[in-house]
């Protein structure tokens, strides 16, 4: 089995939680405070009675070896935190039992783990935090389970709510830089900032030249290669609306005609199910200003295969607006134009044919259109 040495030397890498320099203190034992580390041995028998008490800690330092068997009954702990840090090494059977932990784990005492191990915590673990006080030199697949959890702990609260804090610049940028300079090889630091610029889109457009900029200068080839896409995406927007094409009905549609209208353009899929269920506020918005000089398209990114079901859907949903079709998925001239990844994507464009809004949210979709129309309350 493939084992790599961890070195002694100490930084405590924690996730969600800055590691350098933390103090190990000793705690009192208390009914909050379930201590065990005289036990070197567990049975499945022992784990079970230690389980039928509850408490906040569980602490099984003195652990030398644990069974597969035994782990599966210690992950379901339901407390905050369970210290496992005699273990100095991890069966991958082990890991894989311990992965369904939903509190903490503390396996600071770790030695060696072998890739296949690394792989298992990497790939399935539930729990909160991963705590591991010698992980500077572990497999690259455990270190980056515990950098990325780090990371999306301080990005992804604010890119899932499509929000950004004041100070989001000096926030959330370098710590999603560092990640990629330590992690060149994975896609982690991409899809963060995959996920930033669509938030930076919708609330700071005037931000994204400066953060392509940033992110072209990146170690890592798959931001570099994200940055590119968002050159052609910048460029693309700096442009008037124009998509020419024959729509699944078989209508011409060419949005150069549609000079003077406010057009919606959404990117969607049939499987899409964020997709689908923003259709019924789509209708609702098209029947309220279709003629008042709203018009919405469709691009679909689905691959070829989906033709009938798209066609489908769309007649079950009862659009009445055009929708465009290839089969290329998101690489199709539209999608890639427009730097689509995550769907639903809409973009708003005004009455000039420029773009006036990226992934607004509904209500503010409305208030745009009905600013964009010139529509007063009195009117």
């Amino acid at each position: 089995m493939n084992r790599k040495k961890v070195s002694g030397a100490v930084l405590a890498v924690m996730i969600g939680i800055s590691g350098a320099g933390a103090q190990e203190v000793a705690v009192p034992a208390s009914p909050d405070w379930l201590r065990h580390d005289d036990l070197t041995t567990l049975s499945v028998d022992e784990a079970k009675r230690i389980m039928e008490r509850e408490g906040r800690v569980l602490s099984l330092d003195g652990l030398k070896e644990l069974s597969p068997e035994a782990a599966k009954v210690l992950a379901g702990f339901k407390g905050e935190e369970l210290d496992l840090m005699g273990l100095q090494t991890l069966p991958a059977e082990t890991a894989k039992a311990l992965a369904a932990c939903k509190c903490d784990l503390g396996l600071n005492g770790l030695t060696s783990i072998s890739d296949e191990a690394a792989n298992e915590l990497y790939r399935n673990f539930m729990g909160r935090r991963l705590i591991l006080k010698n992980a500077k030199d572990a497999p690259e697949s455990l270190r980056l389970l515990v950098a990325s959890r780090k990371v999306s702990d301080l990005v992804l609260p604010f890119t899932n709510t499509r929000t950004l804090p004041s100070d989001w610049q000096e926030r959330l940028i370098p710590p999603i830089e560092e990640h990629a300079a330590e992690f060149p090889d994975s896609r982690s630091a991409d899809v963060y900032f995959s996920r930033l610029v669509r938030t930076v889109e919708a609330q700071a457009p005037a931000a994204m030249p400066a953060l392509v900029e940033r992110m072209a200068s990146s170690p890592s080839v798959h931001v570099r290669e994200l940055a590119a896409k968002r050159r052609l995406v910048l460029e693309a927007m700096k442009r008037p609306l124009e998509l020419k094409f024959t729509a699944l009905d078989g209508r011409e549609v060419d949005t150069t005609k549609w000079r003077g209208k406010v057009v919606i353009v959404d990117f969607w899929a049939s499987y899409c199910s964020p997709c689908i269920a923003a259709m019924p506020h789509l209708k609702d918005l098209y029947a309220k200003y279709h003629d008042r000089g709203l018009e919405i398209v469709n691009i679909s990114v689905d691959k070829e295969a989906a033709r009938d079901s798209l066609v489908k859907l769309v007649a079950k949903l009862e659009l009445p607006w055009p929708q465009f079709f290839d089969g290329k998925e998101n690489q199709g001239e539209f999608a890639v134009r427009y730097g689509v990844q995550p769907i639903p994507h809409l973009l708003l464009f005004g009455p000039d044919g420029m773009i006036a809004a990226v992934n607004p949210g509904y209500n503010a979709l409305e208030a745009e259109i009905r600013r964009l129309l010139k529509i007063t309350d009195s009117n």
